[in-house]
């Protein structure tokens, strides 16, 4: 969330995202049929909890979101405030998952999470900086019955850190949209592990590039990368590509990804010529699929 004043001021924007579930056996498949929008407007499904109207953010007082009946919620750590280890609360808070819980009928969860924050600039932590130029980073929350236990910089150094994805080992991947240069080069995915991570290293096999969000195969071990490329600051769209990453330690666990691997870009064809641009797929069309090795991820 930004500040509570950026959020009177502005109002609340909402934007859905998506993940896989389960193995993302589809991905293996050789071929793909294309299919184009319908022009339909989507329609909303009928809730099983009923009817939703505006709550009352618990901690706040303030109408934030329209929950079903008997449904309350408290937000936590805004833009401004201050985290237990001195530092405040970065902008630009984005992609996030709860990479643990523990402690049985009263549990304690841990959320790891993004600020996307771009270009160069002051870190949001002082010390342990993969940059001293980076500003953005990751924040590590810990609550327990609604309570806030622990406030923490996670990640700092870092730029632009957008999505991202859960590892089944319990960390967090955060992504780097930006591939700024500071005193480092940006454009990496970073590992992140509960705590205050002193030793930032990029994972440079999986790629520098505008990264947007990731999902592992569970069966594999197999990483599943998108990409962000184009955008409105850039005014240009349909660069960017879908990327498989193939570790050498596809065991998993804290640090395997380290190890490195390769990296694939994921290319079609339609009757044996590739195909770049698939916001035009010919619906109802078969088109052969490959994985292209990249050589050089960096």
């Amino acid at each position: 969330m930004s500040s509570r004043r950026d959020f009177l001021r502005f109002g609340l924007g909402l934007m859905g995202t998506a993940g896989l579930t389960g193995p993302a056996a589809f991905l293996c498949n050789k071929t793909a049929h294309g299919s184009t929008g319908s022009g339909i407007p989507g329609t909303r499904g009928v809730s099983p909890y009923g009817p939703i109207s505006p709550v009352r953010d618990t901690a706040t007082g303030l109408f934030l979101l329209s929950l079903p009946r008997g449904f309350s919620y408290q937000s936590l750590s805004w833009k401004g405030d201050v985290l237990d280890d001195g530092n405040i609360v970065a902008s630009g808070h984005d992609g996030m998952a709860v990479v643990g819980e523990s402690g049985g009928r009263s549990p304690t969860f841990t959320l790891i999470r993004n600020h996307e924050v771009f270009g160069l600039g002051t870190p949001i932590a002082s010390d342990f900086n993969y940059d001293s130029r980076g500003p953005g980073g990751t924040t590590m929350l810990r609550w327990r019955a609604g309570r806030l236990l622990e406030s923490v910089v996670n990640i700092s150094g870092t730029s632009s850190n957008c999505a991202g994805g859960y590892t089944p080992w319990g960390t967090w991947l955060t992504c780097e949209e930006g591939v700024d240069v500071g005193d480092q080069k940006h454009g990496y995915i970073f590992e992140c592990a509960p705590g205050r991570v002193t030793s930032p290293v990029p994972l440079v096999s999986m790629g520098r590039l505008p990264h947007e969000a990731i999902a592992i195969d569970p069966d594999t071990g197999f990483v599943y990368e998108t990409e962000d490329n184009g955008s409105s600051r850039s005014g240009q769209r349909g660069l960017s590509g879908f990327y498989q990453f193939r570790p050498n330690n596809a065991g998993g666990g804290i640090g395997s990804l380290a190890a490195g691997g390769e990296l694939y870009m994921l290319q079609a064809k339609l009757d044996g010529t590739p195909v770049a641009d698939l916001r035009r797929c010919v619906q109802g069309a078969v088109y052969d699929c490959a994985w292209i090795r990249i050589d050089n991820p960096d």
